[in-house]
This record gives structure tokens, C-alpha cells and sequence, in this order.
């Protein structure tokens, strides 16, 4: 119930808690309502509301107080509970009132479900009492609060973070570098275990992940994934739920924060509390947390940072030879183009082609070195074996269509060389037309379409087109991947791939930068392949 409070300031609606006057209109308009008549209001310092200024922490906490103490004097049973679960390290040490943050919700949640079963007002304070010292919470954050209408705040420097936060835009307890997901919520962990709320030997607990505001669910779902195994995992602590969304917010602070309720003799009927069913459309669907199960090993060679790989390939030595010299001048070669595709991605697309291209050259050059990516099990193998690497490296559309590529090539070659002949240029050119081919089938590309494939195809049927020694089949398909990636330019309108969404009037005169790529690396090839 909120009824409409003449004279509520604006600034409410921003953040600042309400006055006791308001505090108590509002008790007094659902007193005669309620069917419990005391009343019990649980209440955080700060409330789970916005305010812009670090003074008004304590004042909520006032404001309720003087609430019901007036509620007293008209006749409304009053009590207050009080959550102070910031675990966040203080200057010197100790602080007489340290803030509510995120875990008030789970007092909120036990206390309300207590109340739903028609418990006496001393019961539900009880129990909210209980959930409220057996709490911890920690937050982050990578921006600072901004409230509408105030200049945004240049507290935090390009790569800086904060750690230990508030929700009323107050700075943290300490800033420190920006640093991976799974070392943040290592240090998040970390501040709780100091706090003690880990100190049981074997621990069980309910884990929430906050949503600070402006965080995107893949990184809060992320973060959550890294808590479960930090605490399972590394601190031995049996989680049984956790509760992952947007629960209490400081407006658009691009932050997060972890709560640890942990659970004692009274465990199961809090867990209860927290599985009872509620209105409330934020509150998640709950039950016992199961974790990932078991996790069976997979076979090696099935995934991308095993491809490759046999039972010697740790004890293969080094690769040499035509292939290795090649790889490495197609990376030496990617990694020089990278800021020109790179910029050339950046007219038509998302602006990483080059960079992607190097990435997945340098892991094909080193998966060689290192013995992962073996030619003595025969061209099929190493086909199916680039593929693999390449997909892990580069990731995205181009580290799919490469794999496609080299994946349908390898097969192809594969079946070439079953007969036991020494494979020449045109069983080259045929293995790559099938990669262009399974690259069309699953994306849709055609030849014509602006895509890498239109320098893939022209070049595969030169290798096939008879010149007399695989050097100079070689040299022509490279002469046909420049061709057909020149001819871009003049391409207005990309059938197919990110293009397909940008303005003729910025395509034209802008060469494809995977056609680029293609010619890239097949010209690098010539000089090494040259009369061997």
C-alpha cells in the first residue's frame, strides 16, 4: 500500500528516503486493513531506496524510528528490525552502523512468509532477526550511481573499479584495477570468508547475485556461475539455493554484488520461508540448487582447445617443412594486414576481421609447433584438425566459416588420398570448393553475395585450372582472391553477413575485408610454396 502523501517531496521519487510523517500516514491507512493487527516494519539503513548523497545513510533508520514511536503513541504495535549485512572493509576497522544491501531482500522474503502464516509479531521479528545475522553481502562496481539531473561523477578513472558499495552512489571501500570476472568474484568471496560468514566447518548456505542496476544478465549470470564454484569449489560451501536478478539497485551502476545467508539449526524452515510461493513479480522461482551434476569427460580431439591432439603429440617434435614455412608467413602476413582489415571491418562491419584472422594464423602456427596439429596422420586429419583449431581461436562468424571450410576441405582431401596418390594443386582446389561449398550450404552466402566466398571460389578453380607446376597454381589462385576481393568495392549492396544491414552509399568503394583476408594469406603462401 502506498497511498498518495500530500506535500511528499519530489525528491523521493529519486531516491531519498521518506520522512516519518510519510512513514507513518502509510502505516496508519493499512492498520485498520491488516489482518495481523501489530505491525512490523523491516527496515535496512539504507532502505532499499535511492538517495544521492552518502549523508542520508543513517537517516532512514531515524526517519522509521521516530515512525514508530509515534505509531506507539497512537495505538499501532510497532517493531523494527534492523539489517546491517555490508561486509565492505572499513578504515580502522569497526564501524557502530554498518549498511543494509542486498540481503535485506532474503529478510525481507523469510519475514514475509512467516507473517503469510499467520505467525504472532514476535515470531516474524524473530525470524527476520535470525536471517538478518546470519547474513553477508559485498558488492563492486565498474561506474559510479548517477542521479538524474546531476552531473555525472568522475570518481572512478578509465580501468578503475570499486569495491565494497553502498547503494545510495557513495564511494566504495577501495578502488583498485579493473580485473578479470573470476579474480573480481574471488575478491568478493574473499571479503565475506574475512567477515566470518564462512567460519562454519561445513558450511551450508543461500547464495544471491545482485544486479546492481546496470549490469547485463550475461555478465550477472556469468558472475553467478563464478560465485557457485569459488564457494563450492574452493571454500567447501554447500549451496542449497541461489538466487540470481535484479533485486536492489543503485539506479544504472554498472555493478553486482554477492549475499551469503548462511543457514544454522533453524536451516530448513528459512529454506521453506524462501520457497514459499509470493506475488512479488521480481522474486525468482526457487527450489534445492543442484548444481552442473556430474560432468563427464569428453573424448579428446572433440573440442576446439583439444584439436588436434593425439596421445604423442605432446612428444611430437617441432613441425617443419613447406606447411610450417607456410603458416608462419600467413601469420607473419594476417598479423601485418590486421590494422587494414581491421579498418576496413570498421566501414562495414564490427571493425575485428584482422584482428581475428592473426588470431586464428598465430594458433594454427602454434598448435603446429607445439606437436597439436599433426600432418604425419595425413592432409584428411591436419584438415579437420586447422579446422578445429581455427574455430576455438578465432570464435564469431569467421571462426564458424573457417571451421565449416576446412572441416568440409579436410574431409575431402581425406577421401583423395585414400587411393594412395600424391595429391597435386587441383585436389587442392577441389578440397577448398567444398569448404566454400559447406560454407554456402549452412550460412547462405553465395558467390556475388560480398562475403569471403567470393575470393574462396575463384581461387579454388584456378588451383583446379591445370597451370604447369603448384607453384604457379598457387600464384593464379592468390591473383584470383585479389580480383574477386578488388571487385567488392564496387559491390553496393552484400547479399549475405553484416553488410547485408549497411547502406550501399557506405559499401561502395570499400573492399570486402574477408575477401581481403582470403587474398592476404593465399598471397603469403606463394613465395614459401615456390618450386616446392
Amino acid at each position: 500500500a502506498r497511498p498518495h502523501v500530500p506535500g511528499e517531496s519530489a525528491s523521493r521519487h529519486s531516491g531519498a528516503p521518506p520522512g516519518a510523517s510519510s512513514v507513518a500516514t502509510r502505516w496508519a491507512c493499512v492498520a485498520p486493513h491488516t489482518q495481523v493487527p501489530p505491525l512490523m516494519r523491516i527496515h535496512a539503513p539504507p532502505t532499499p531506496l535511492l538517495t544521492p548523497h552518502p549523508k542520508h545513510s543513517h537517516a532512514p533508520r531515524l526517519n522509521f524510528g521516530a515512525a514508530a514511536e509515534r505509531a506507539k503513541v497512537e495505538g499501532i504495535p510497532v517493531d523494527m528490525v534492523i539489517v546491517a549485512d555490508d561486509v565492505a572493509p572499513i578504515e580502522g576497522g569497526t564501524v557502530k552502523n554498518r549498511r543494509g544491501i542486498a540481503g535485506t531482500v532474503l529478510v525481507h522474503k523469510v519475514a514475509g512468509a512467516a507473517a503469510a502464516e499467520g505467525r504472532p509479531m514476535s515470531e516474524v521479528a524473530s525470524a527476520a532477526r535470525g536471517a538478518a545475522a546470519a547474513l553477508a553481502s559485498m558488492g563492486c562496481s565498474l561506474s559510479t550511481c548517477n542521479v538524474p539531473g546531476a552531473p555525472p561523477s568522475d570518481r572512478l578513472a578509465a580501468g578503475e573499479m570499486e569495491m565494497g558499495l553502498g547503494i545510495h552512489g557513495e564511494p566504495g571501500a577501495y578502488k583498485t584495477a579493473l580485473a578479470p570476472l573470476d579474480q573480481i568474484v574471488g575478491r568478493l568471496v574473499g571479503h565475506l570468508a574475512d567477515a566470518g560468514a564462512l567460519d562454519a566447518a561445513s558450511p551450508r548456505a543461500v547464495l544471491l547475485v545482485n544486479n546492481l542496476g546496470g549490469s547485463t544478465p550475461l555478465e550477472v549470470g556469468a558472475a553467478a556461475s563464478s560465485a557457485v564454484r569459488v564457494l563450492r569449489g574452493e571454500r567447501g560451501v554447500a549451496l542449497e539455493r541461489v538466487l540470481v536478478g535484479t533485486f536492489m539497485t543503485s539506479l544504472a551502476m554498472h555493478g553486482l554484488s554477492l549475499t551469503v545467508l548462511v543457514l544454522g539449526d533453524d536451516g530448513e524452515e528459512v529454506l521453506r520461508r524462501l520457497d514459499a510461493p509470493t506475488a512479488a513479480p521480481a522474486w525468482p522461482r526457487t527450489g534445492a540448487f543442484r548444481g552442473a551434476g556430474r560432468v563427464a569427460p569428453l573424448p579428446v580431439g572433440t573440442t576446439d582447445a583439444e584439436a588436434g591432439t593425439t596421445p604423442a603429440a605432446a612428444t611430437a617434435p617441432p613441425a617443419a617443412g613447406p606447411a610450417a614455412d607456410g603458416l608462419a608467413a600467413v601469420a607473419a602476413a594476417l598479423k601485418a594486414a590486421r590494422p587494414e582489415l581491421d579498418a576496413l571491418d570498421g566501414k562495414v562491419g564490427d571493425g575485428d576481421c584482422g584482428s581475428t584472422l592473426a588470431r586464428g594464423a598465430e594458433a594454427a602456427l602454434r598448435a603446429l609447433r607445439d606437436g597439436g596439429l599433426r600432418l604425419d596422420g595425413g592432409l584428411g586429419a591436419a584438415g579437420l584438425a586447422l579446422g578445429r583449431v581455427l574455430g576455438g581461436a578465432m570464435g564469431g562468424t569467421s571462426g564458424a566459416i573457417y571451421k565449416l571450410v576446412f572441416t568440409a576441405a579436410g574431409a575431402e582431401l581425406g577421401r583423395r588420398e585414400g587411393g594412395g596418390k600424391a595429391l597435386g594443386p587441383a585436389d587442392f582446389g577441389a578440397a577448398l570448393e567444398a569448404g566454400a561449398a559447406a560454407a554456402s550450404k549452412y550460412g547462405g552466402a553465395e558467390e556475388g553475395d560480398r562475403t569471403m566466398l567470393c575470393a574462396l571460389w575463384p581461387a579454388a578453380r584456378a588451383l583446379q585450372a591445370g597451370a604447369a607446376s603448384p607453384a604457379e597454381a598457387v600464384a593464379e589462385a592468390a591473383a584470383a582472391a585479389r580480383r574477386a576481393a578488388d571487385a567488392t568495392a564496387a559491390v553496393e549492396h552484400a547479399g549475405a553477413g553484416r553488410s547485408a544491414y549497411v547502406r550501399g552509399e557506405l559499401l561502395k568503394g570499400v573492399a570486402d575485408p574477408g575477401t581481403v583476408g582470403v587474398a592476404r594469406w593465399l598471397e603469403a603462401l606463394v613465395p614459401v610454396l615456390g618450386g616446392k
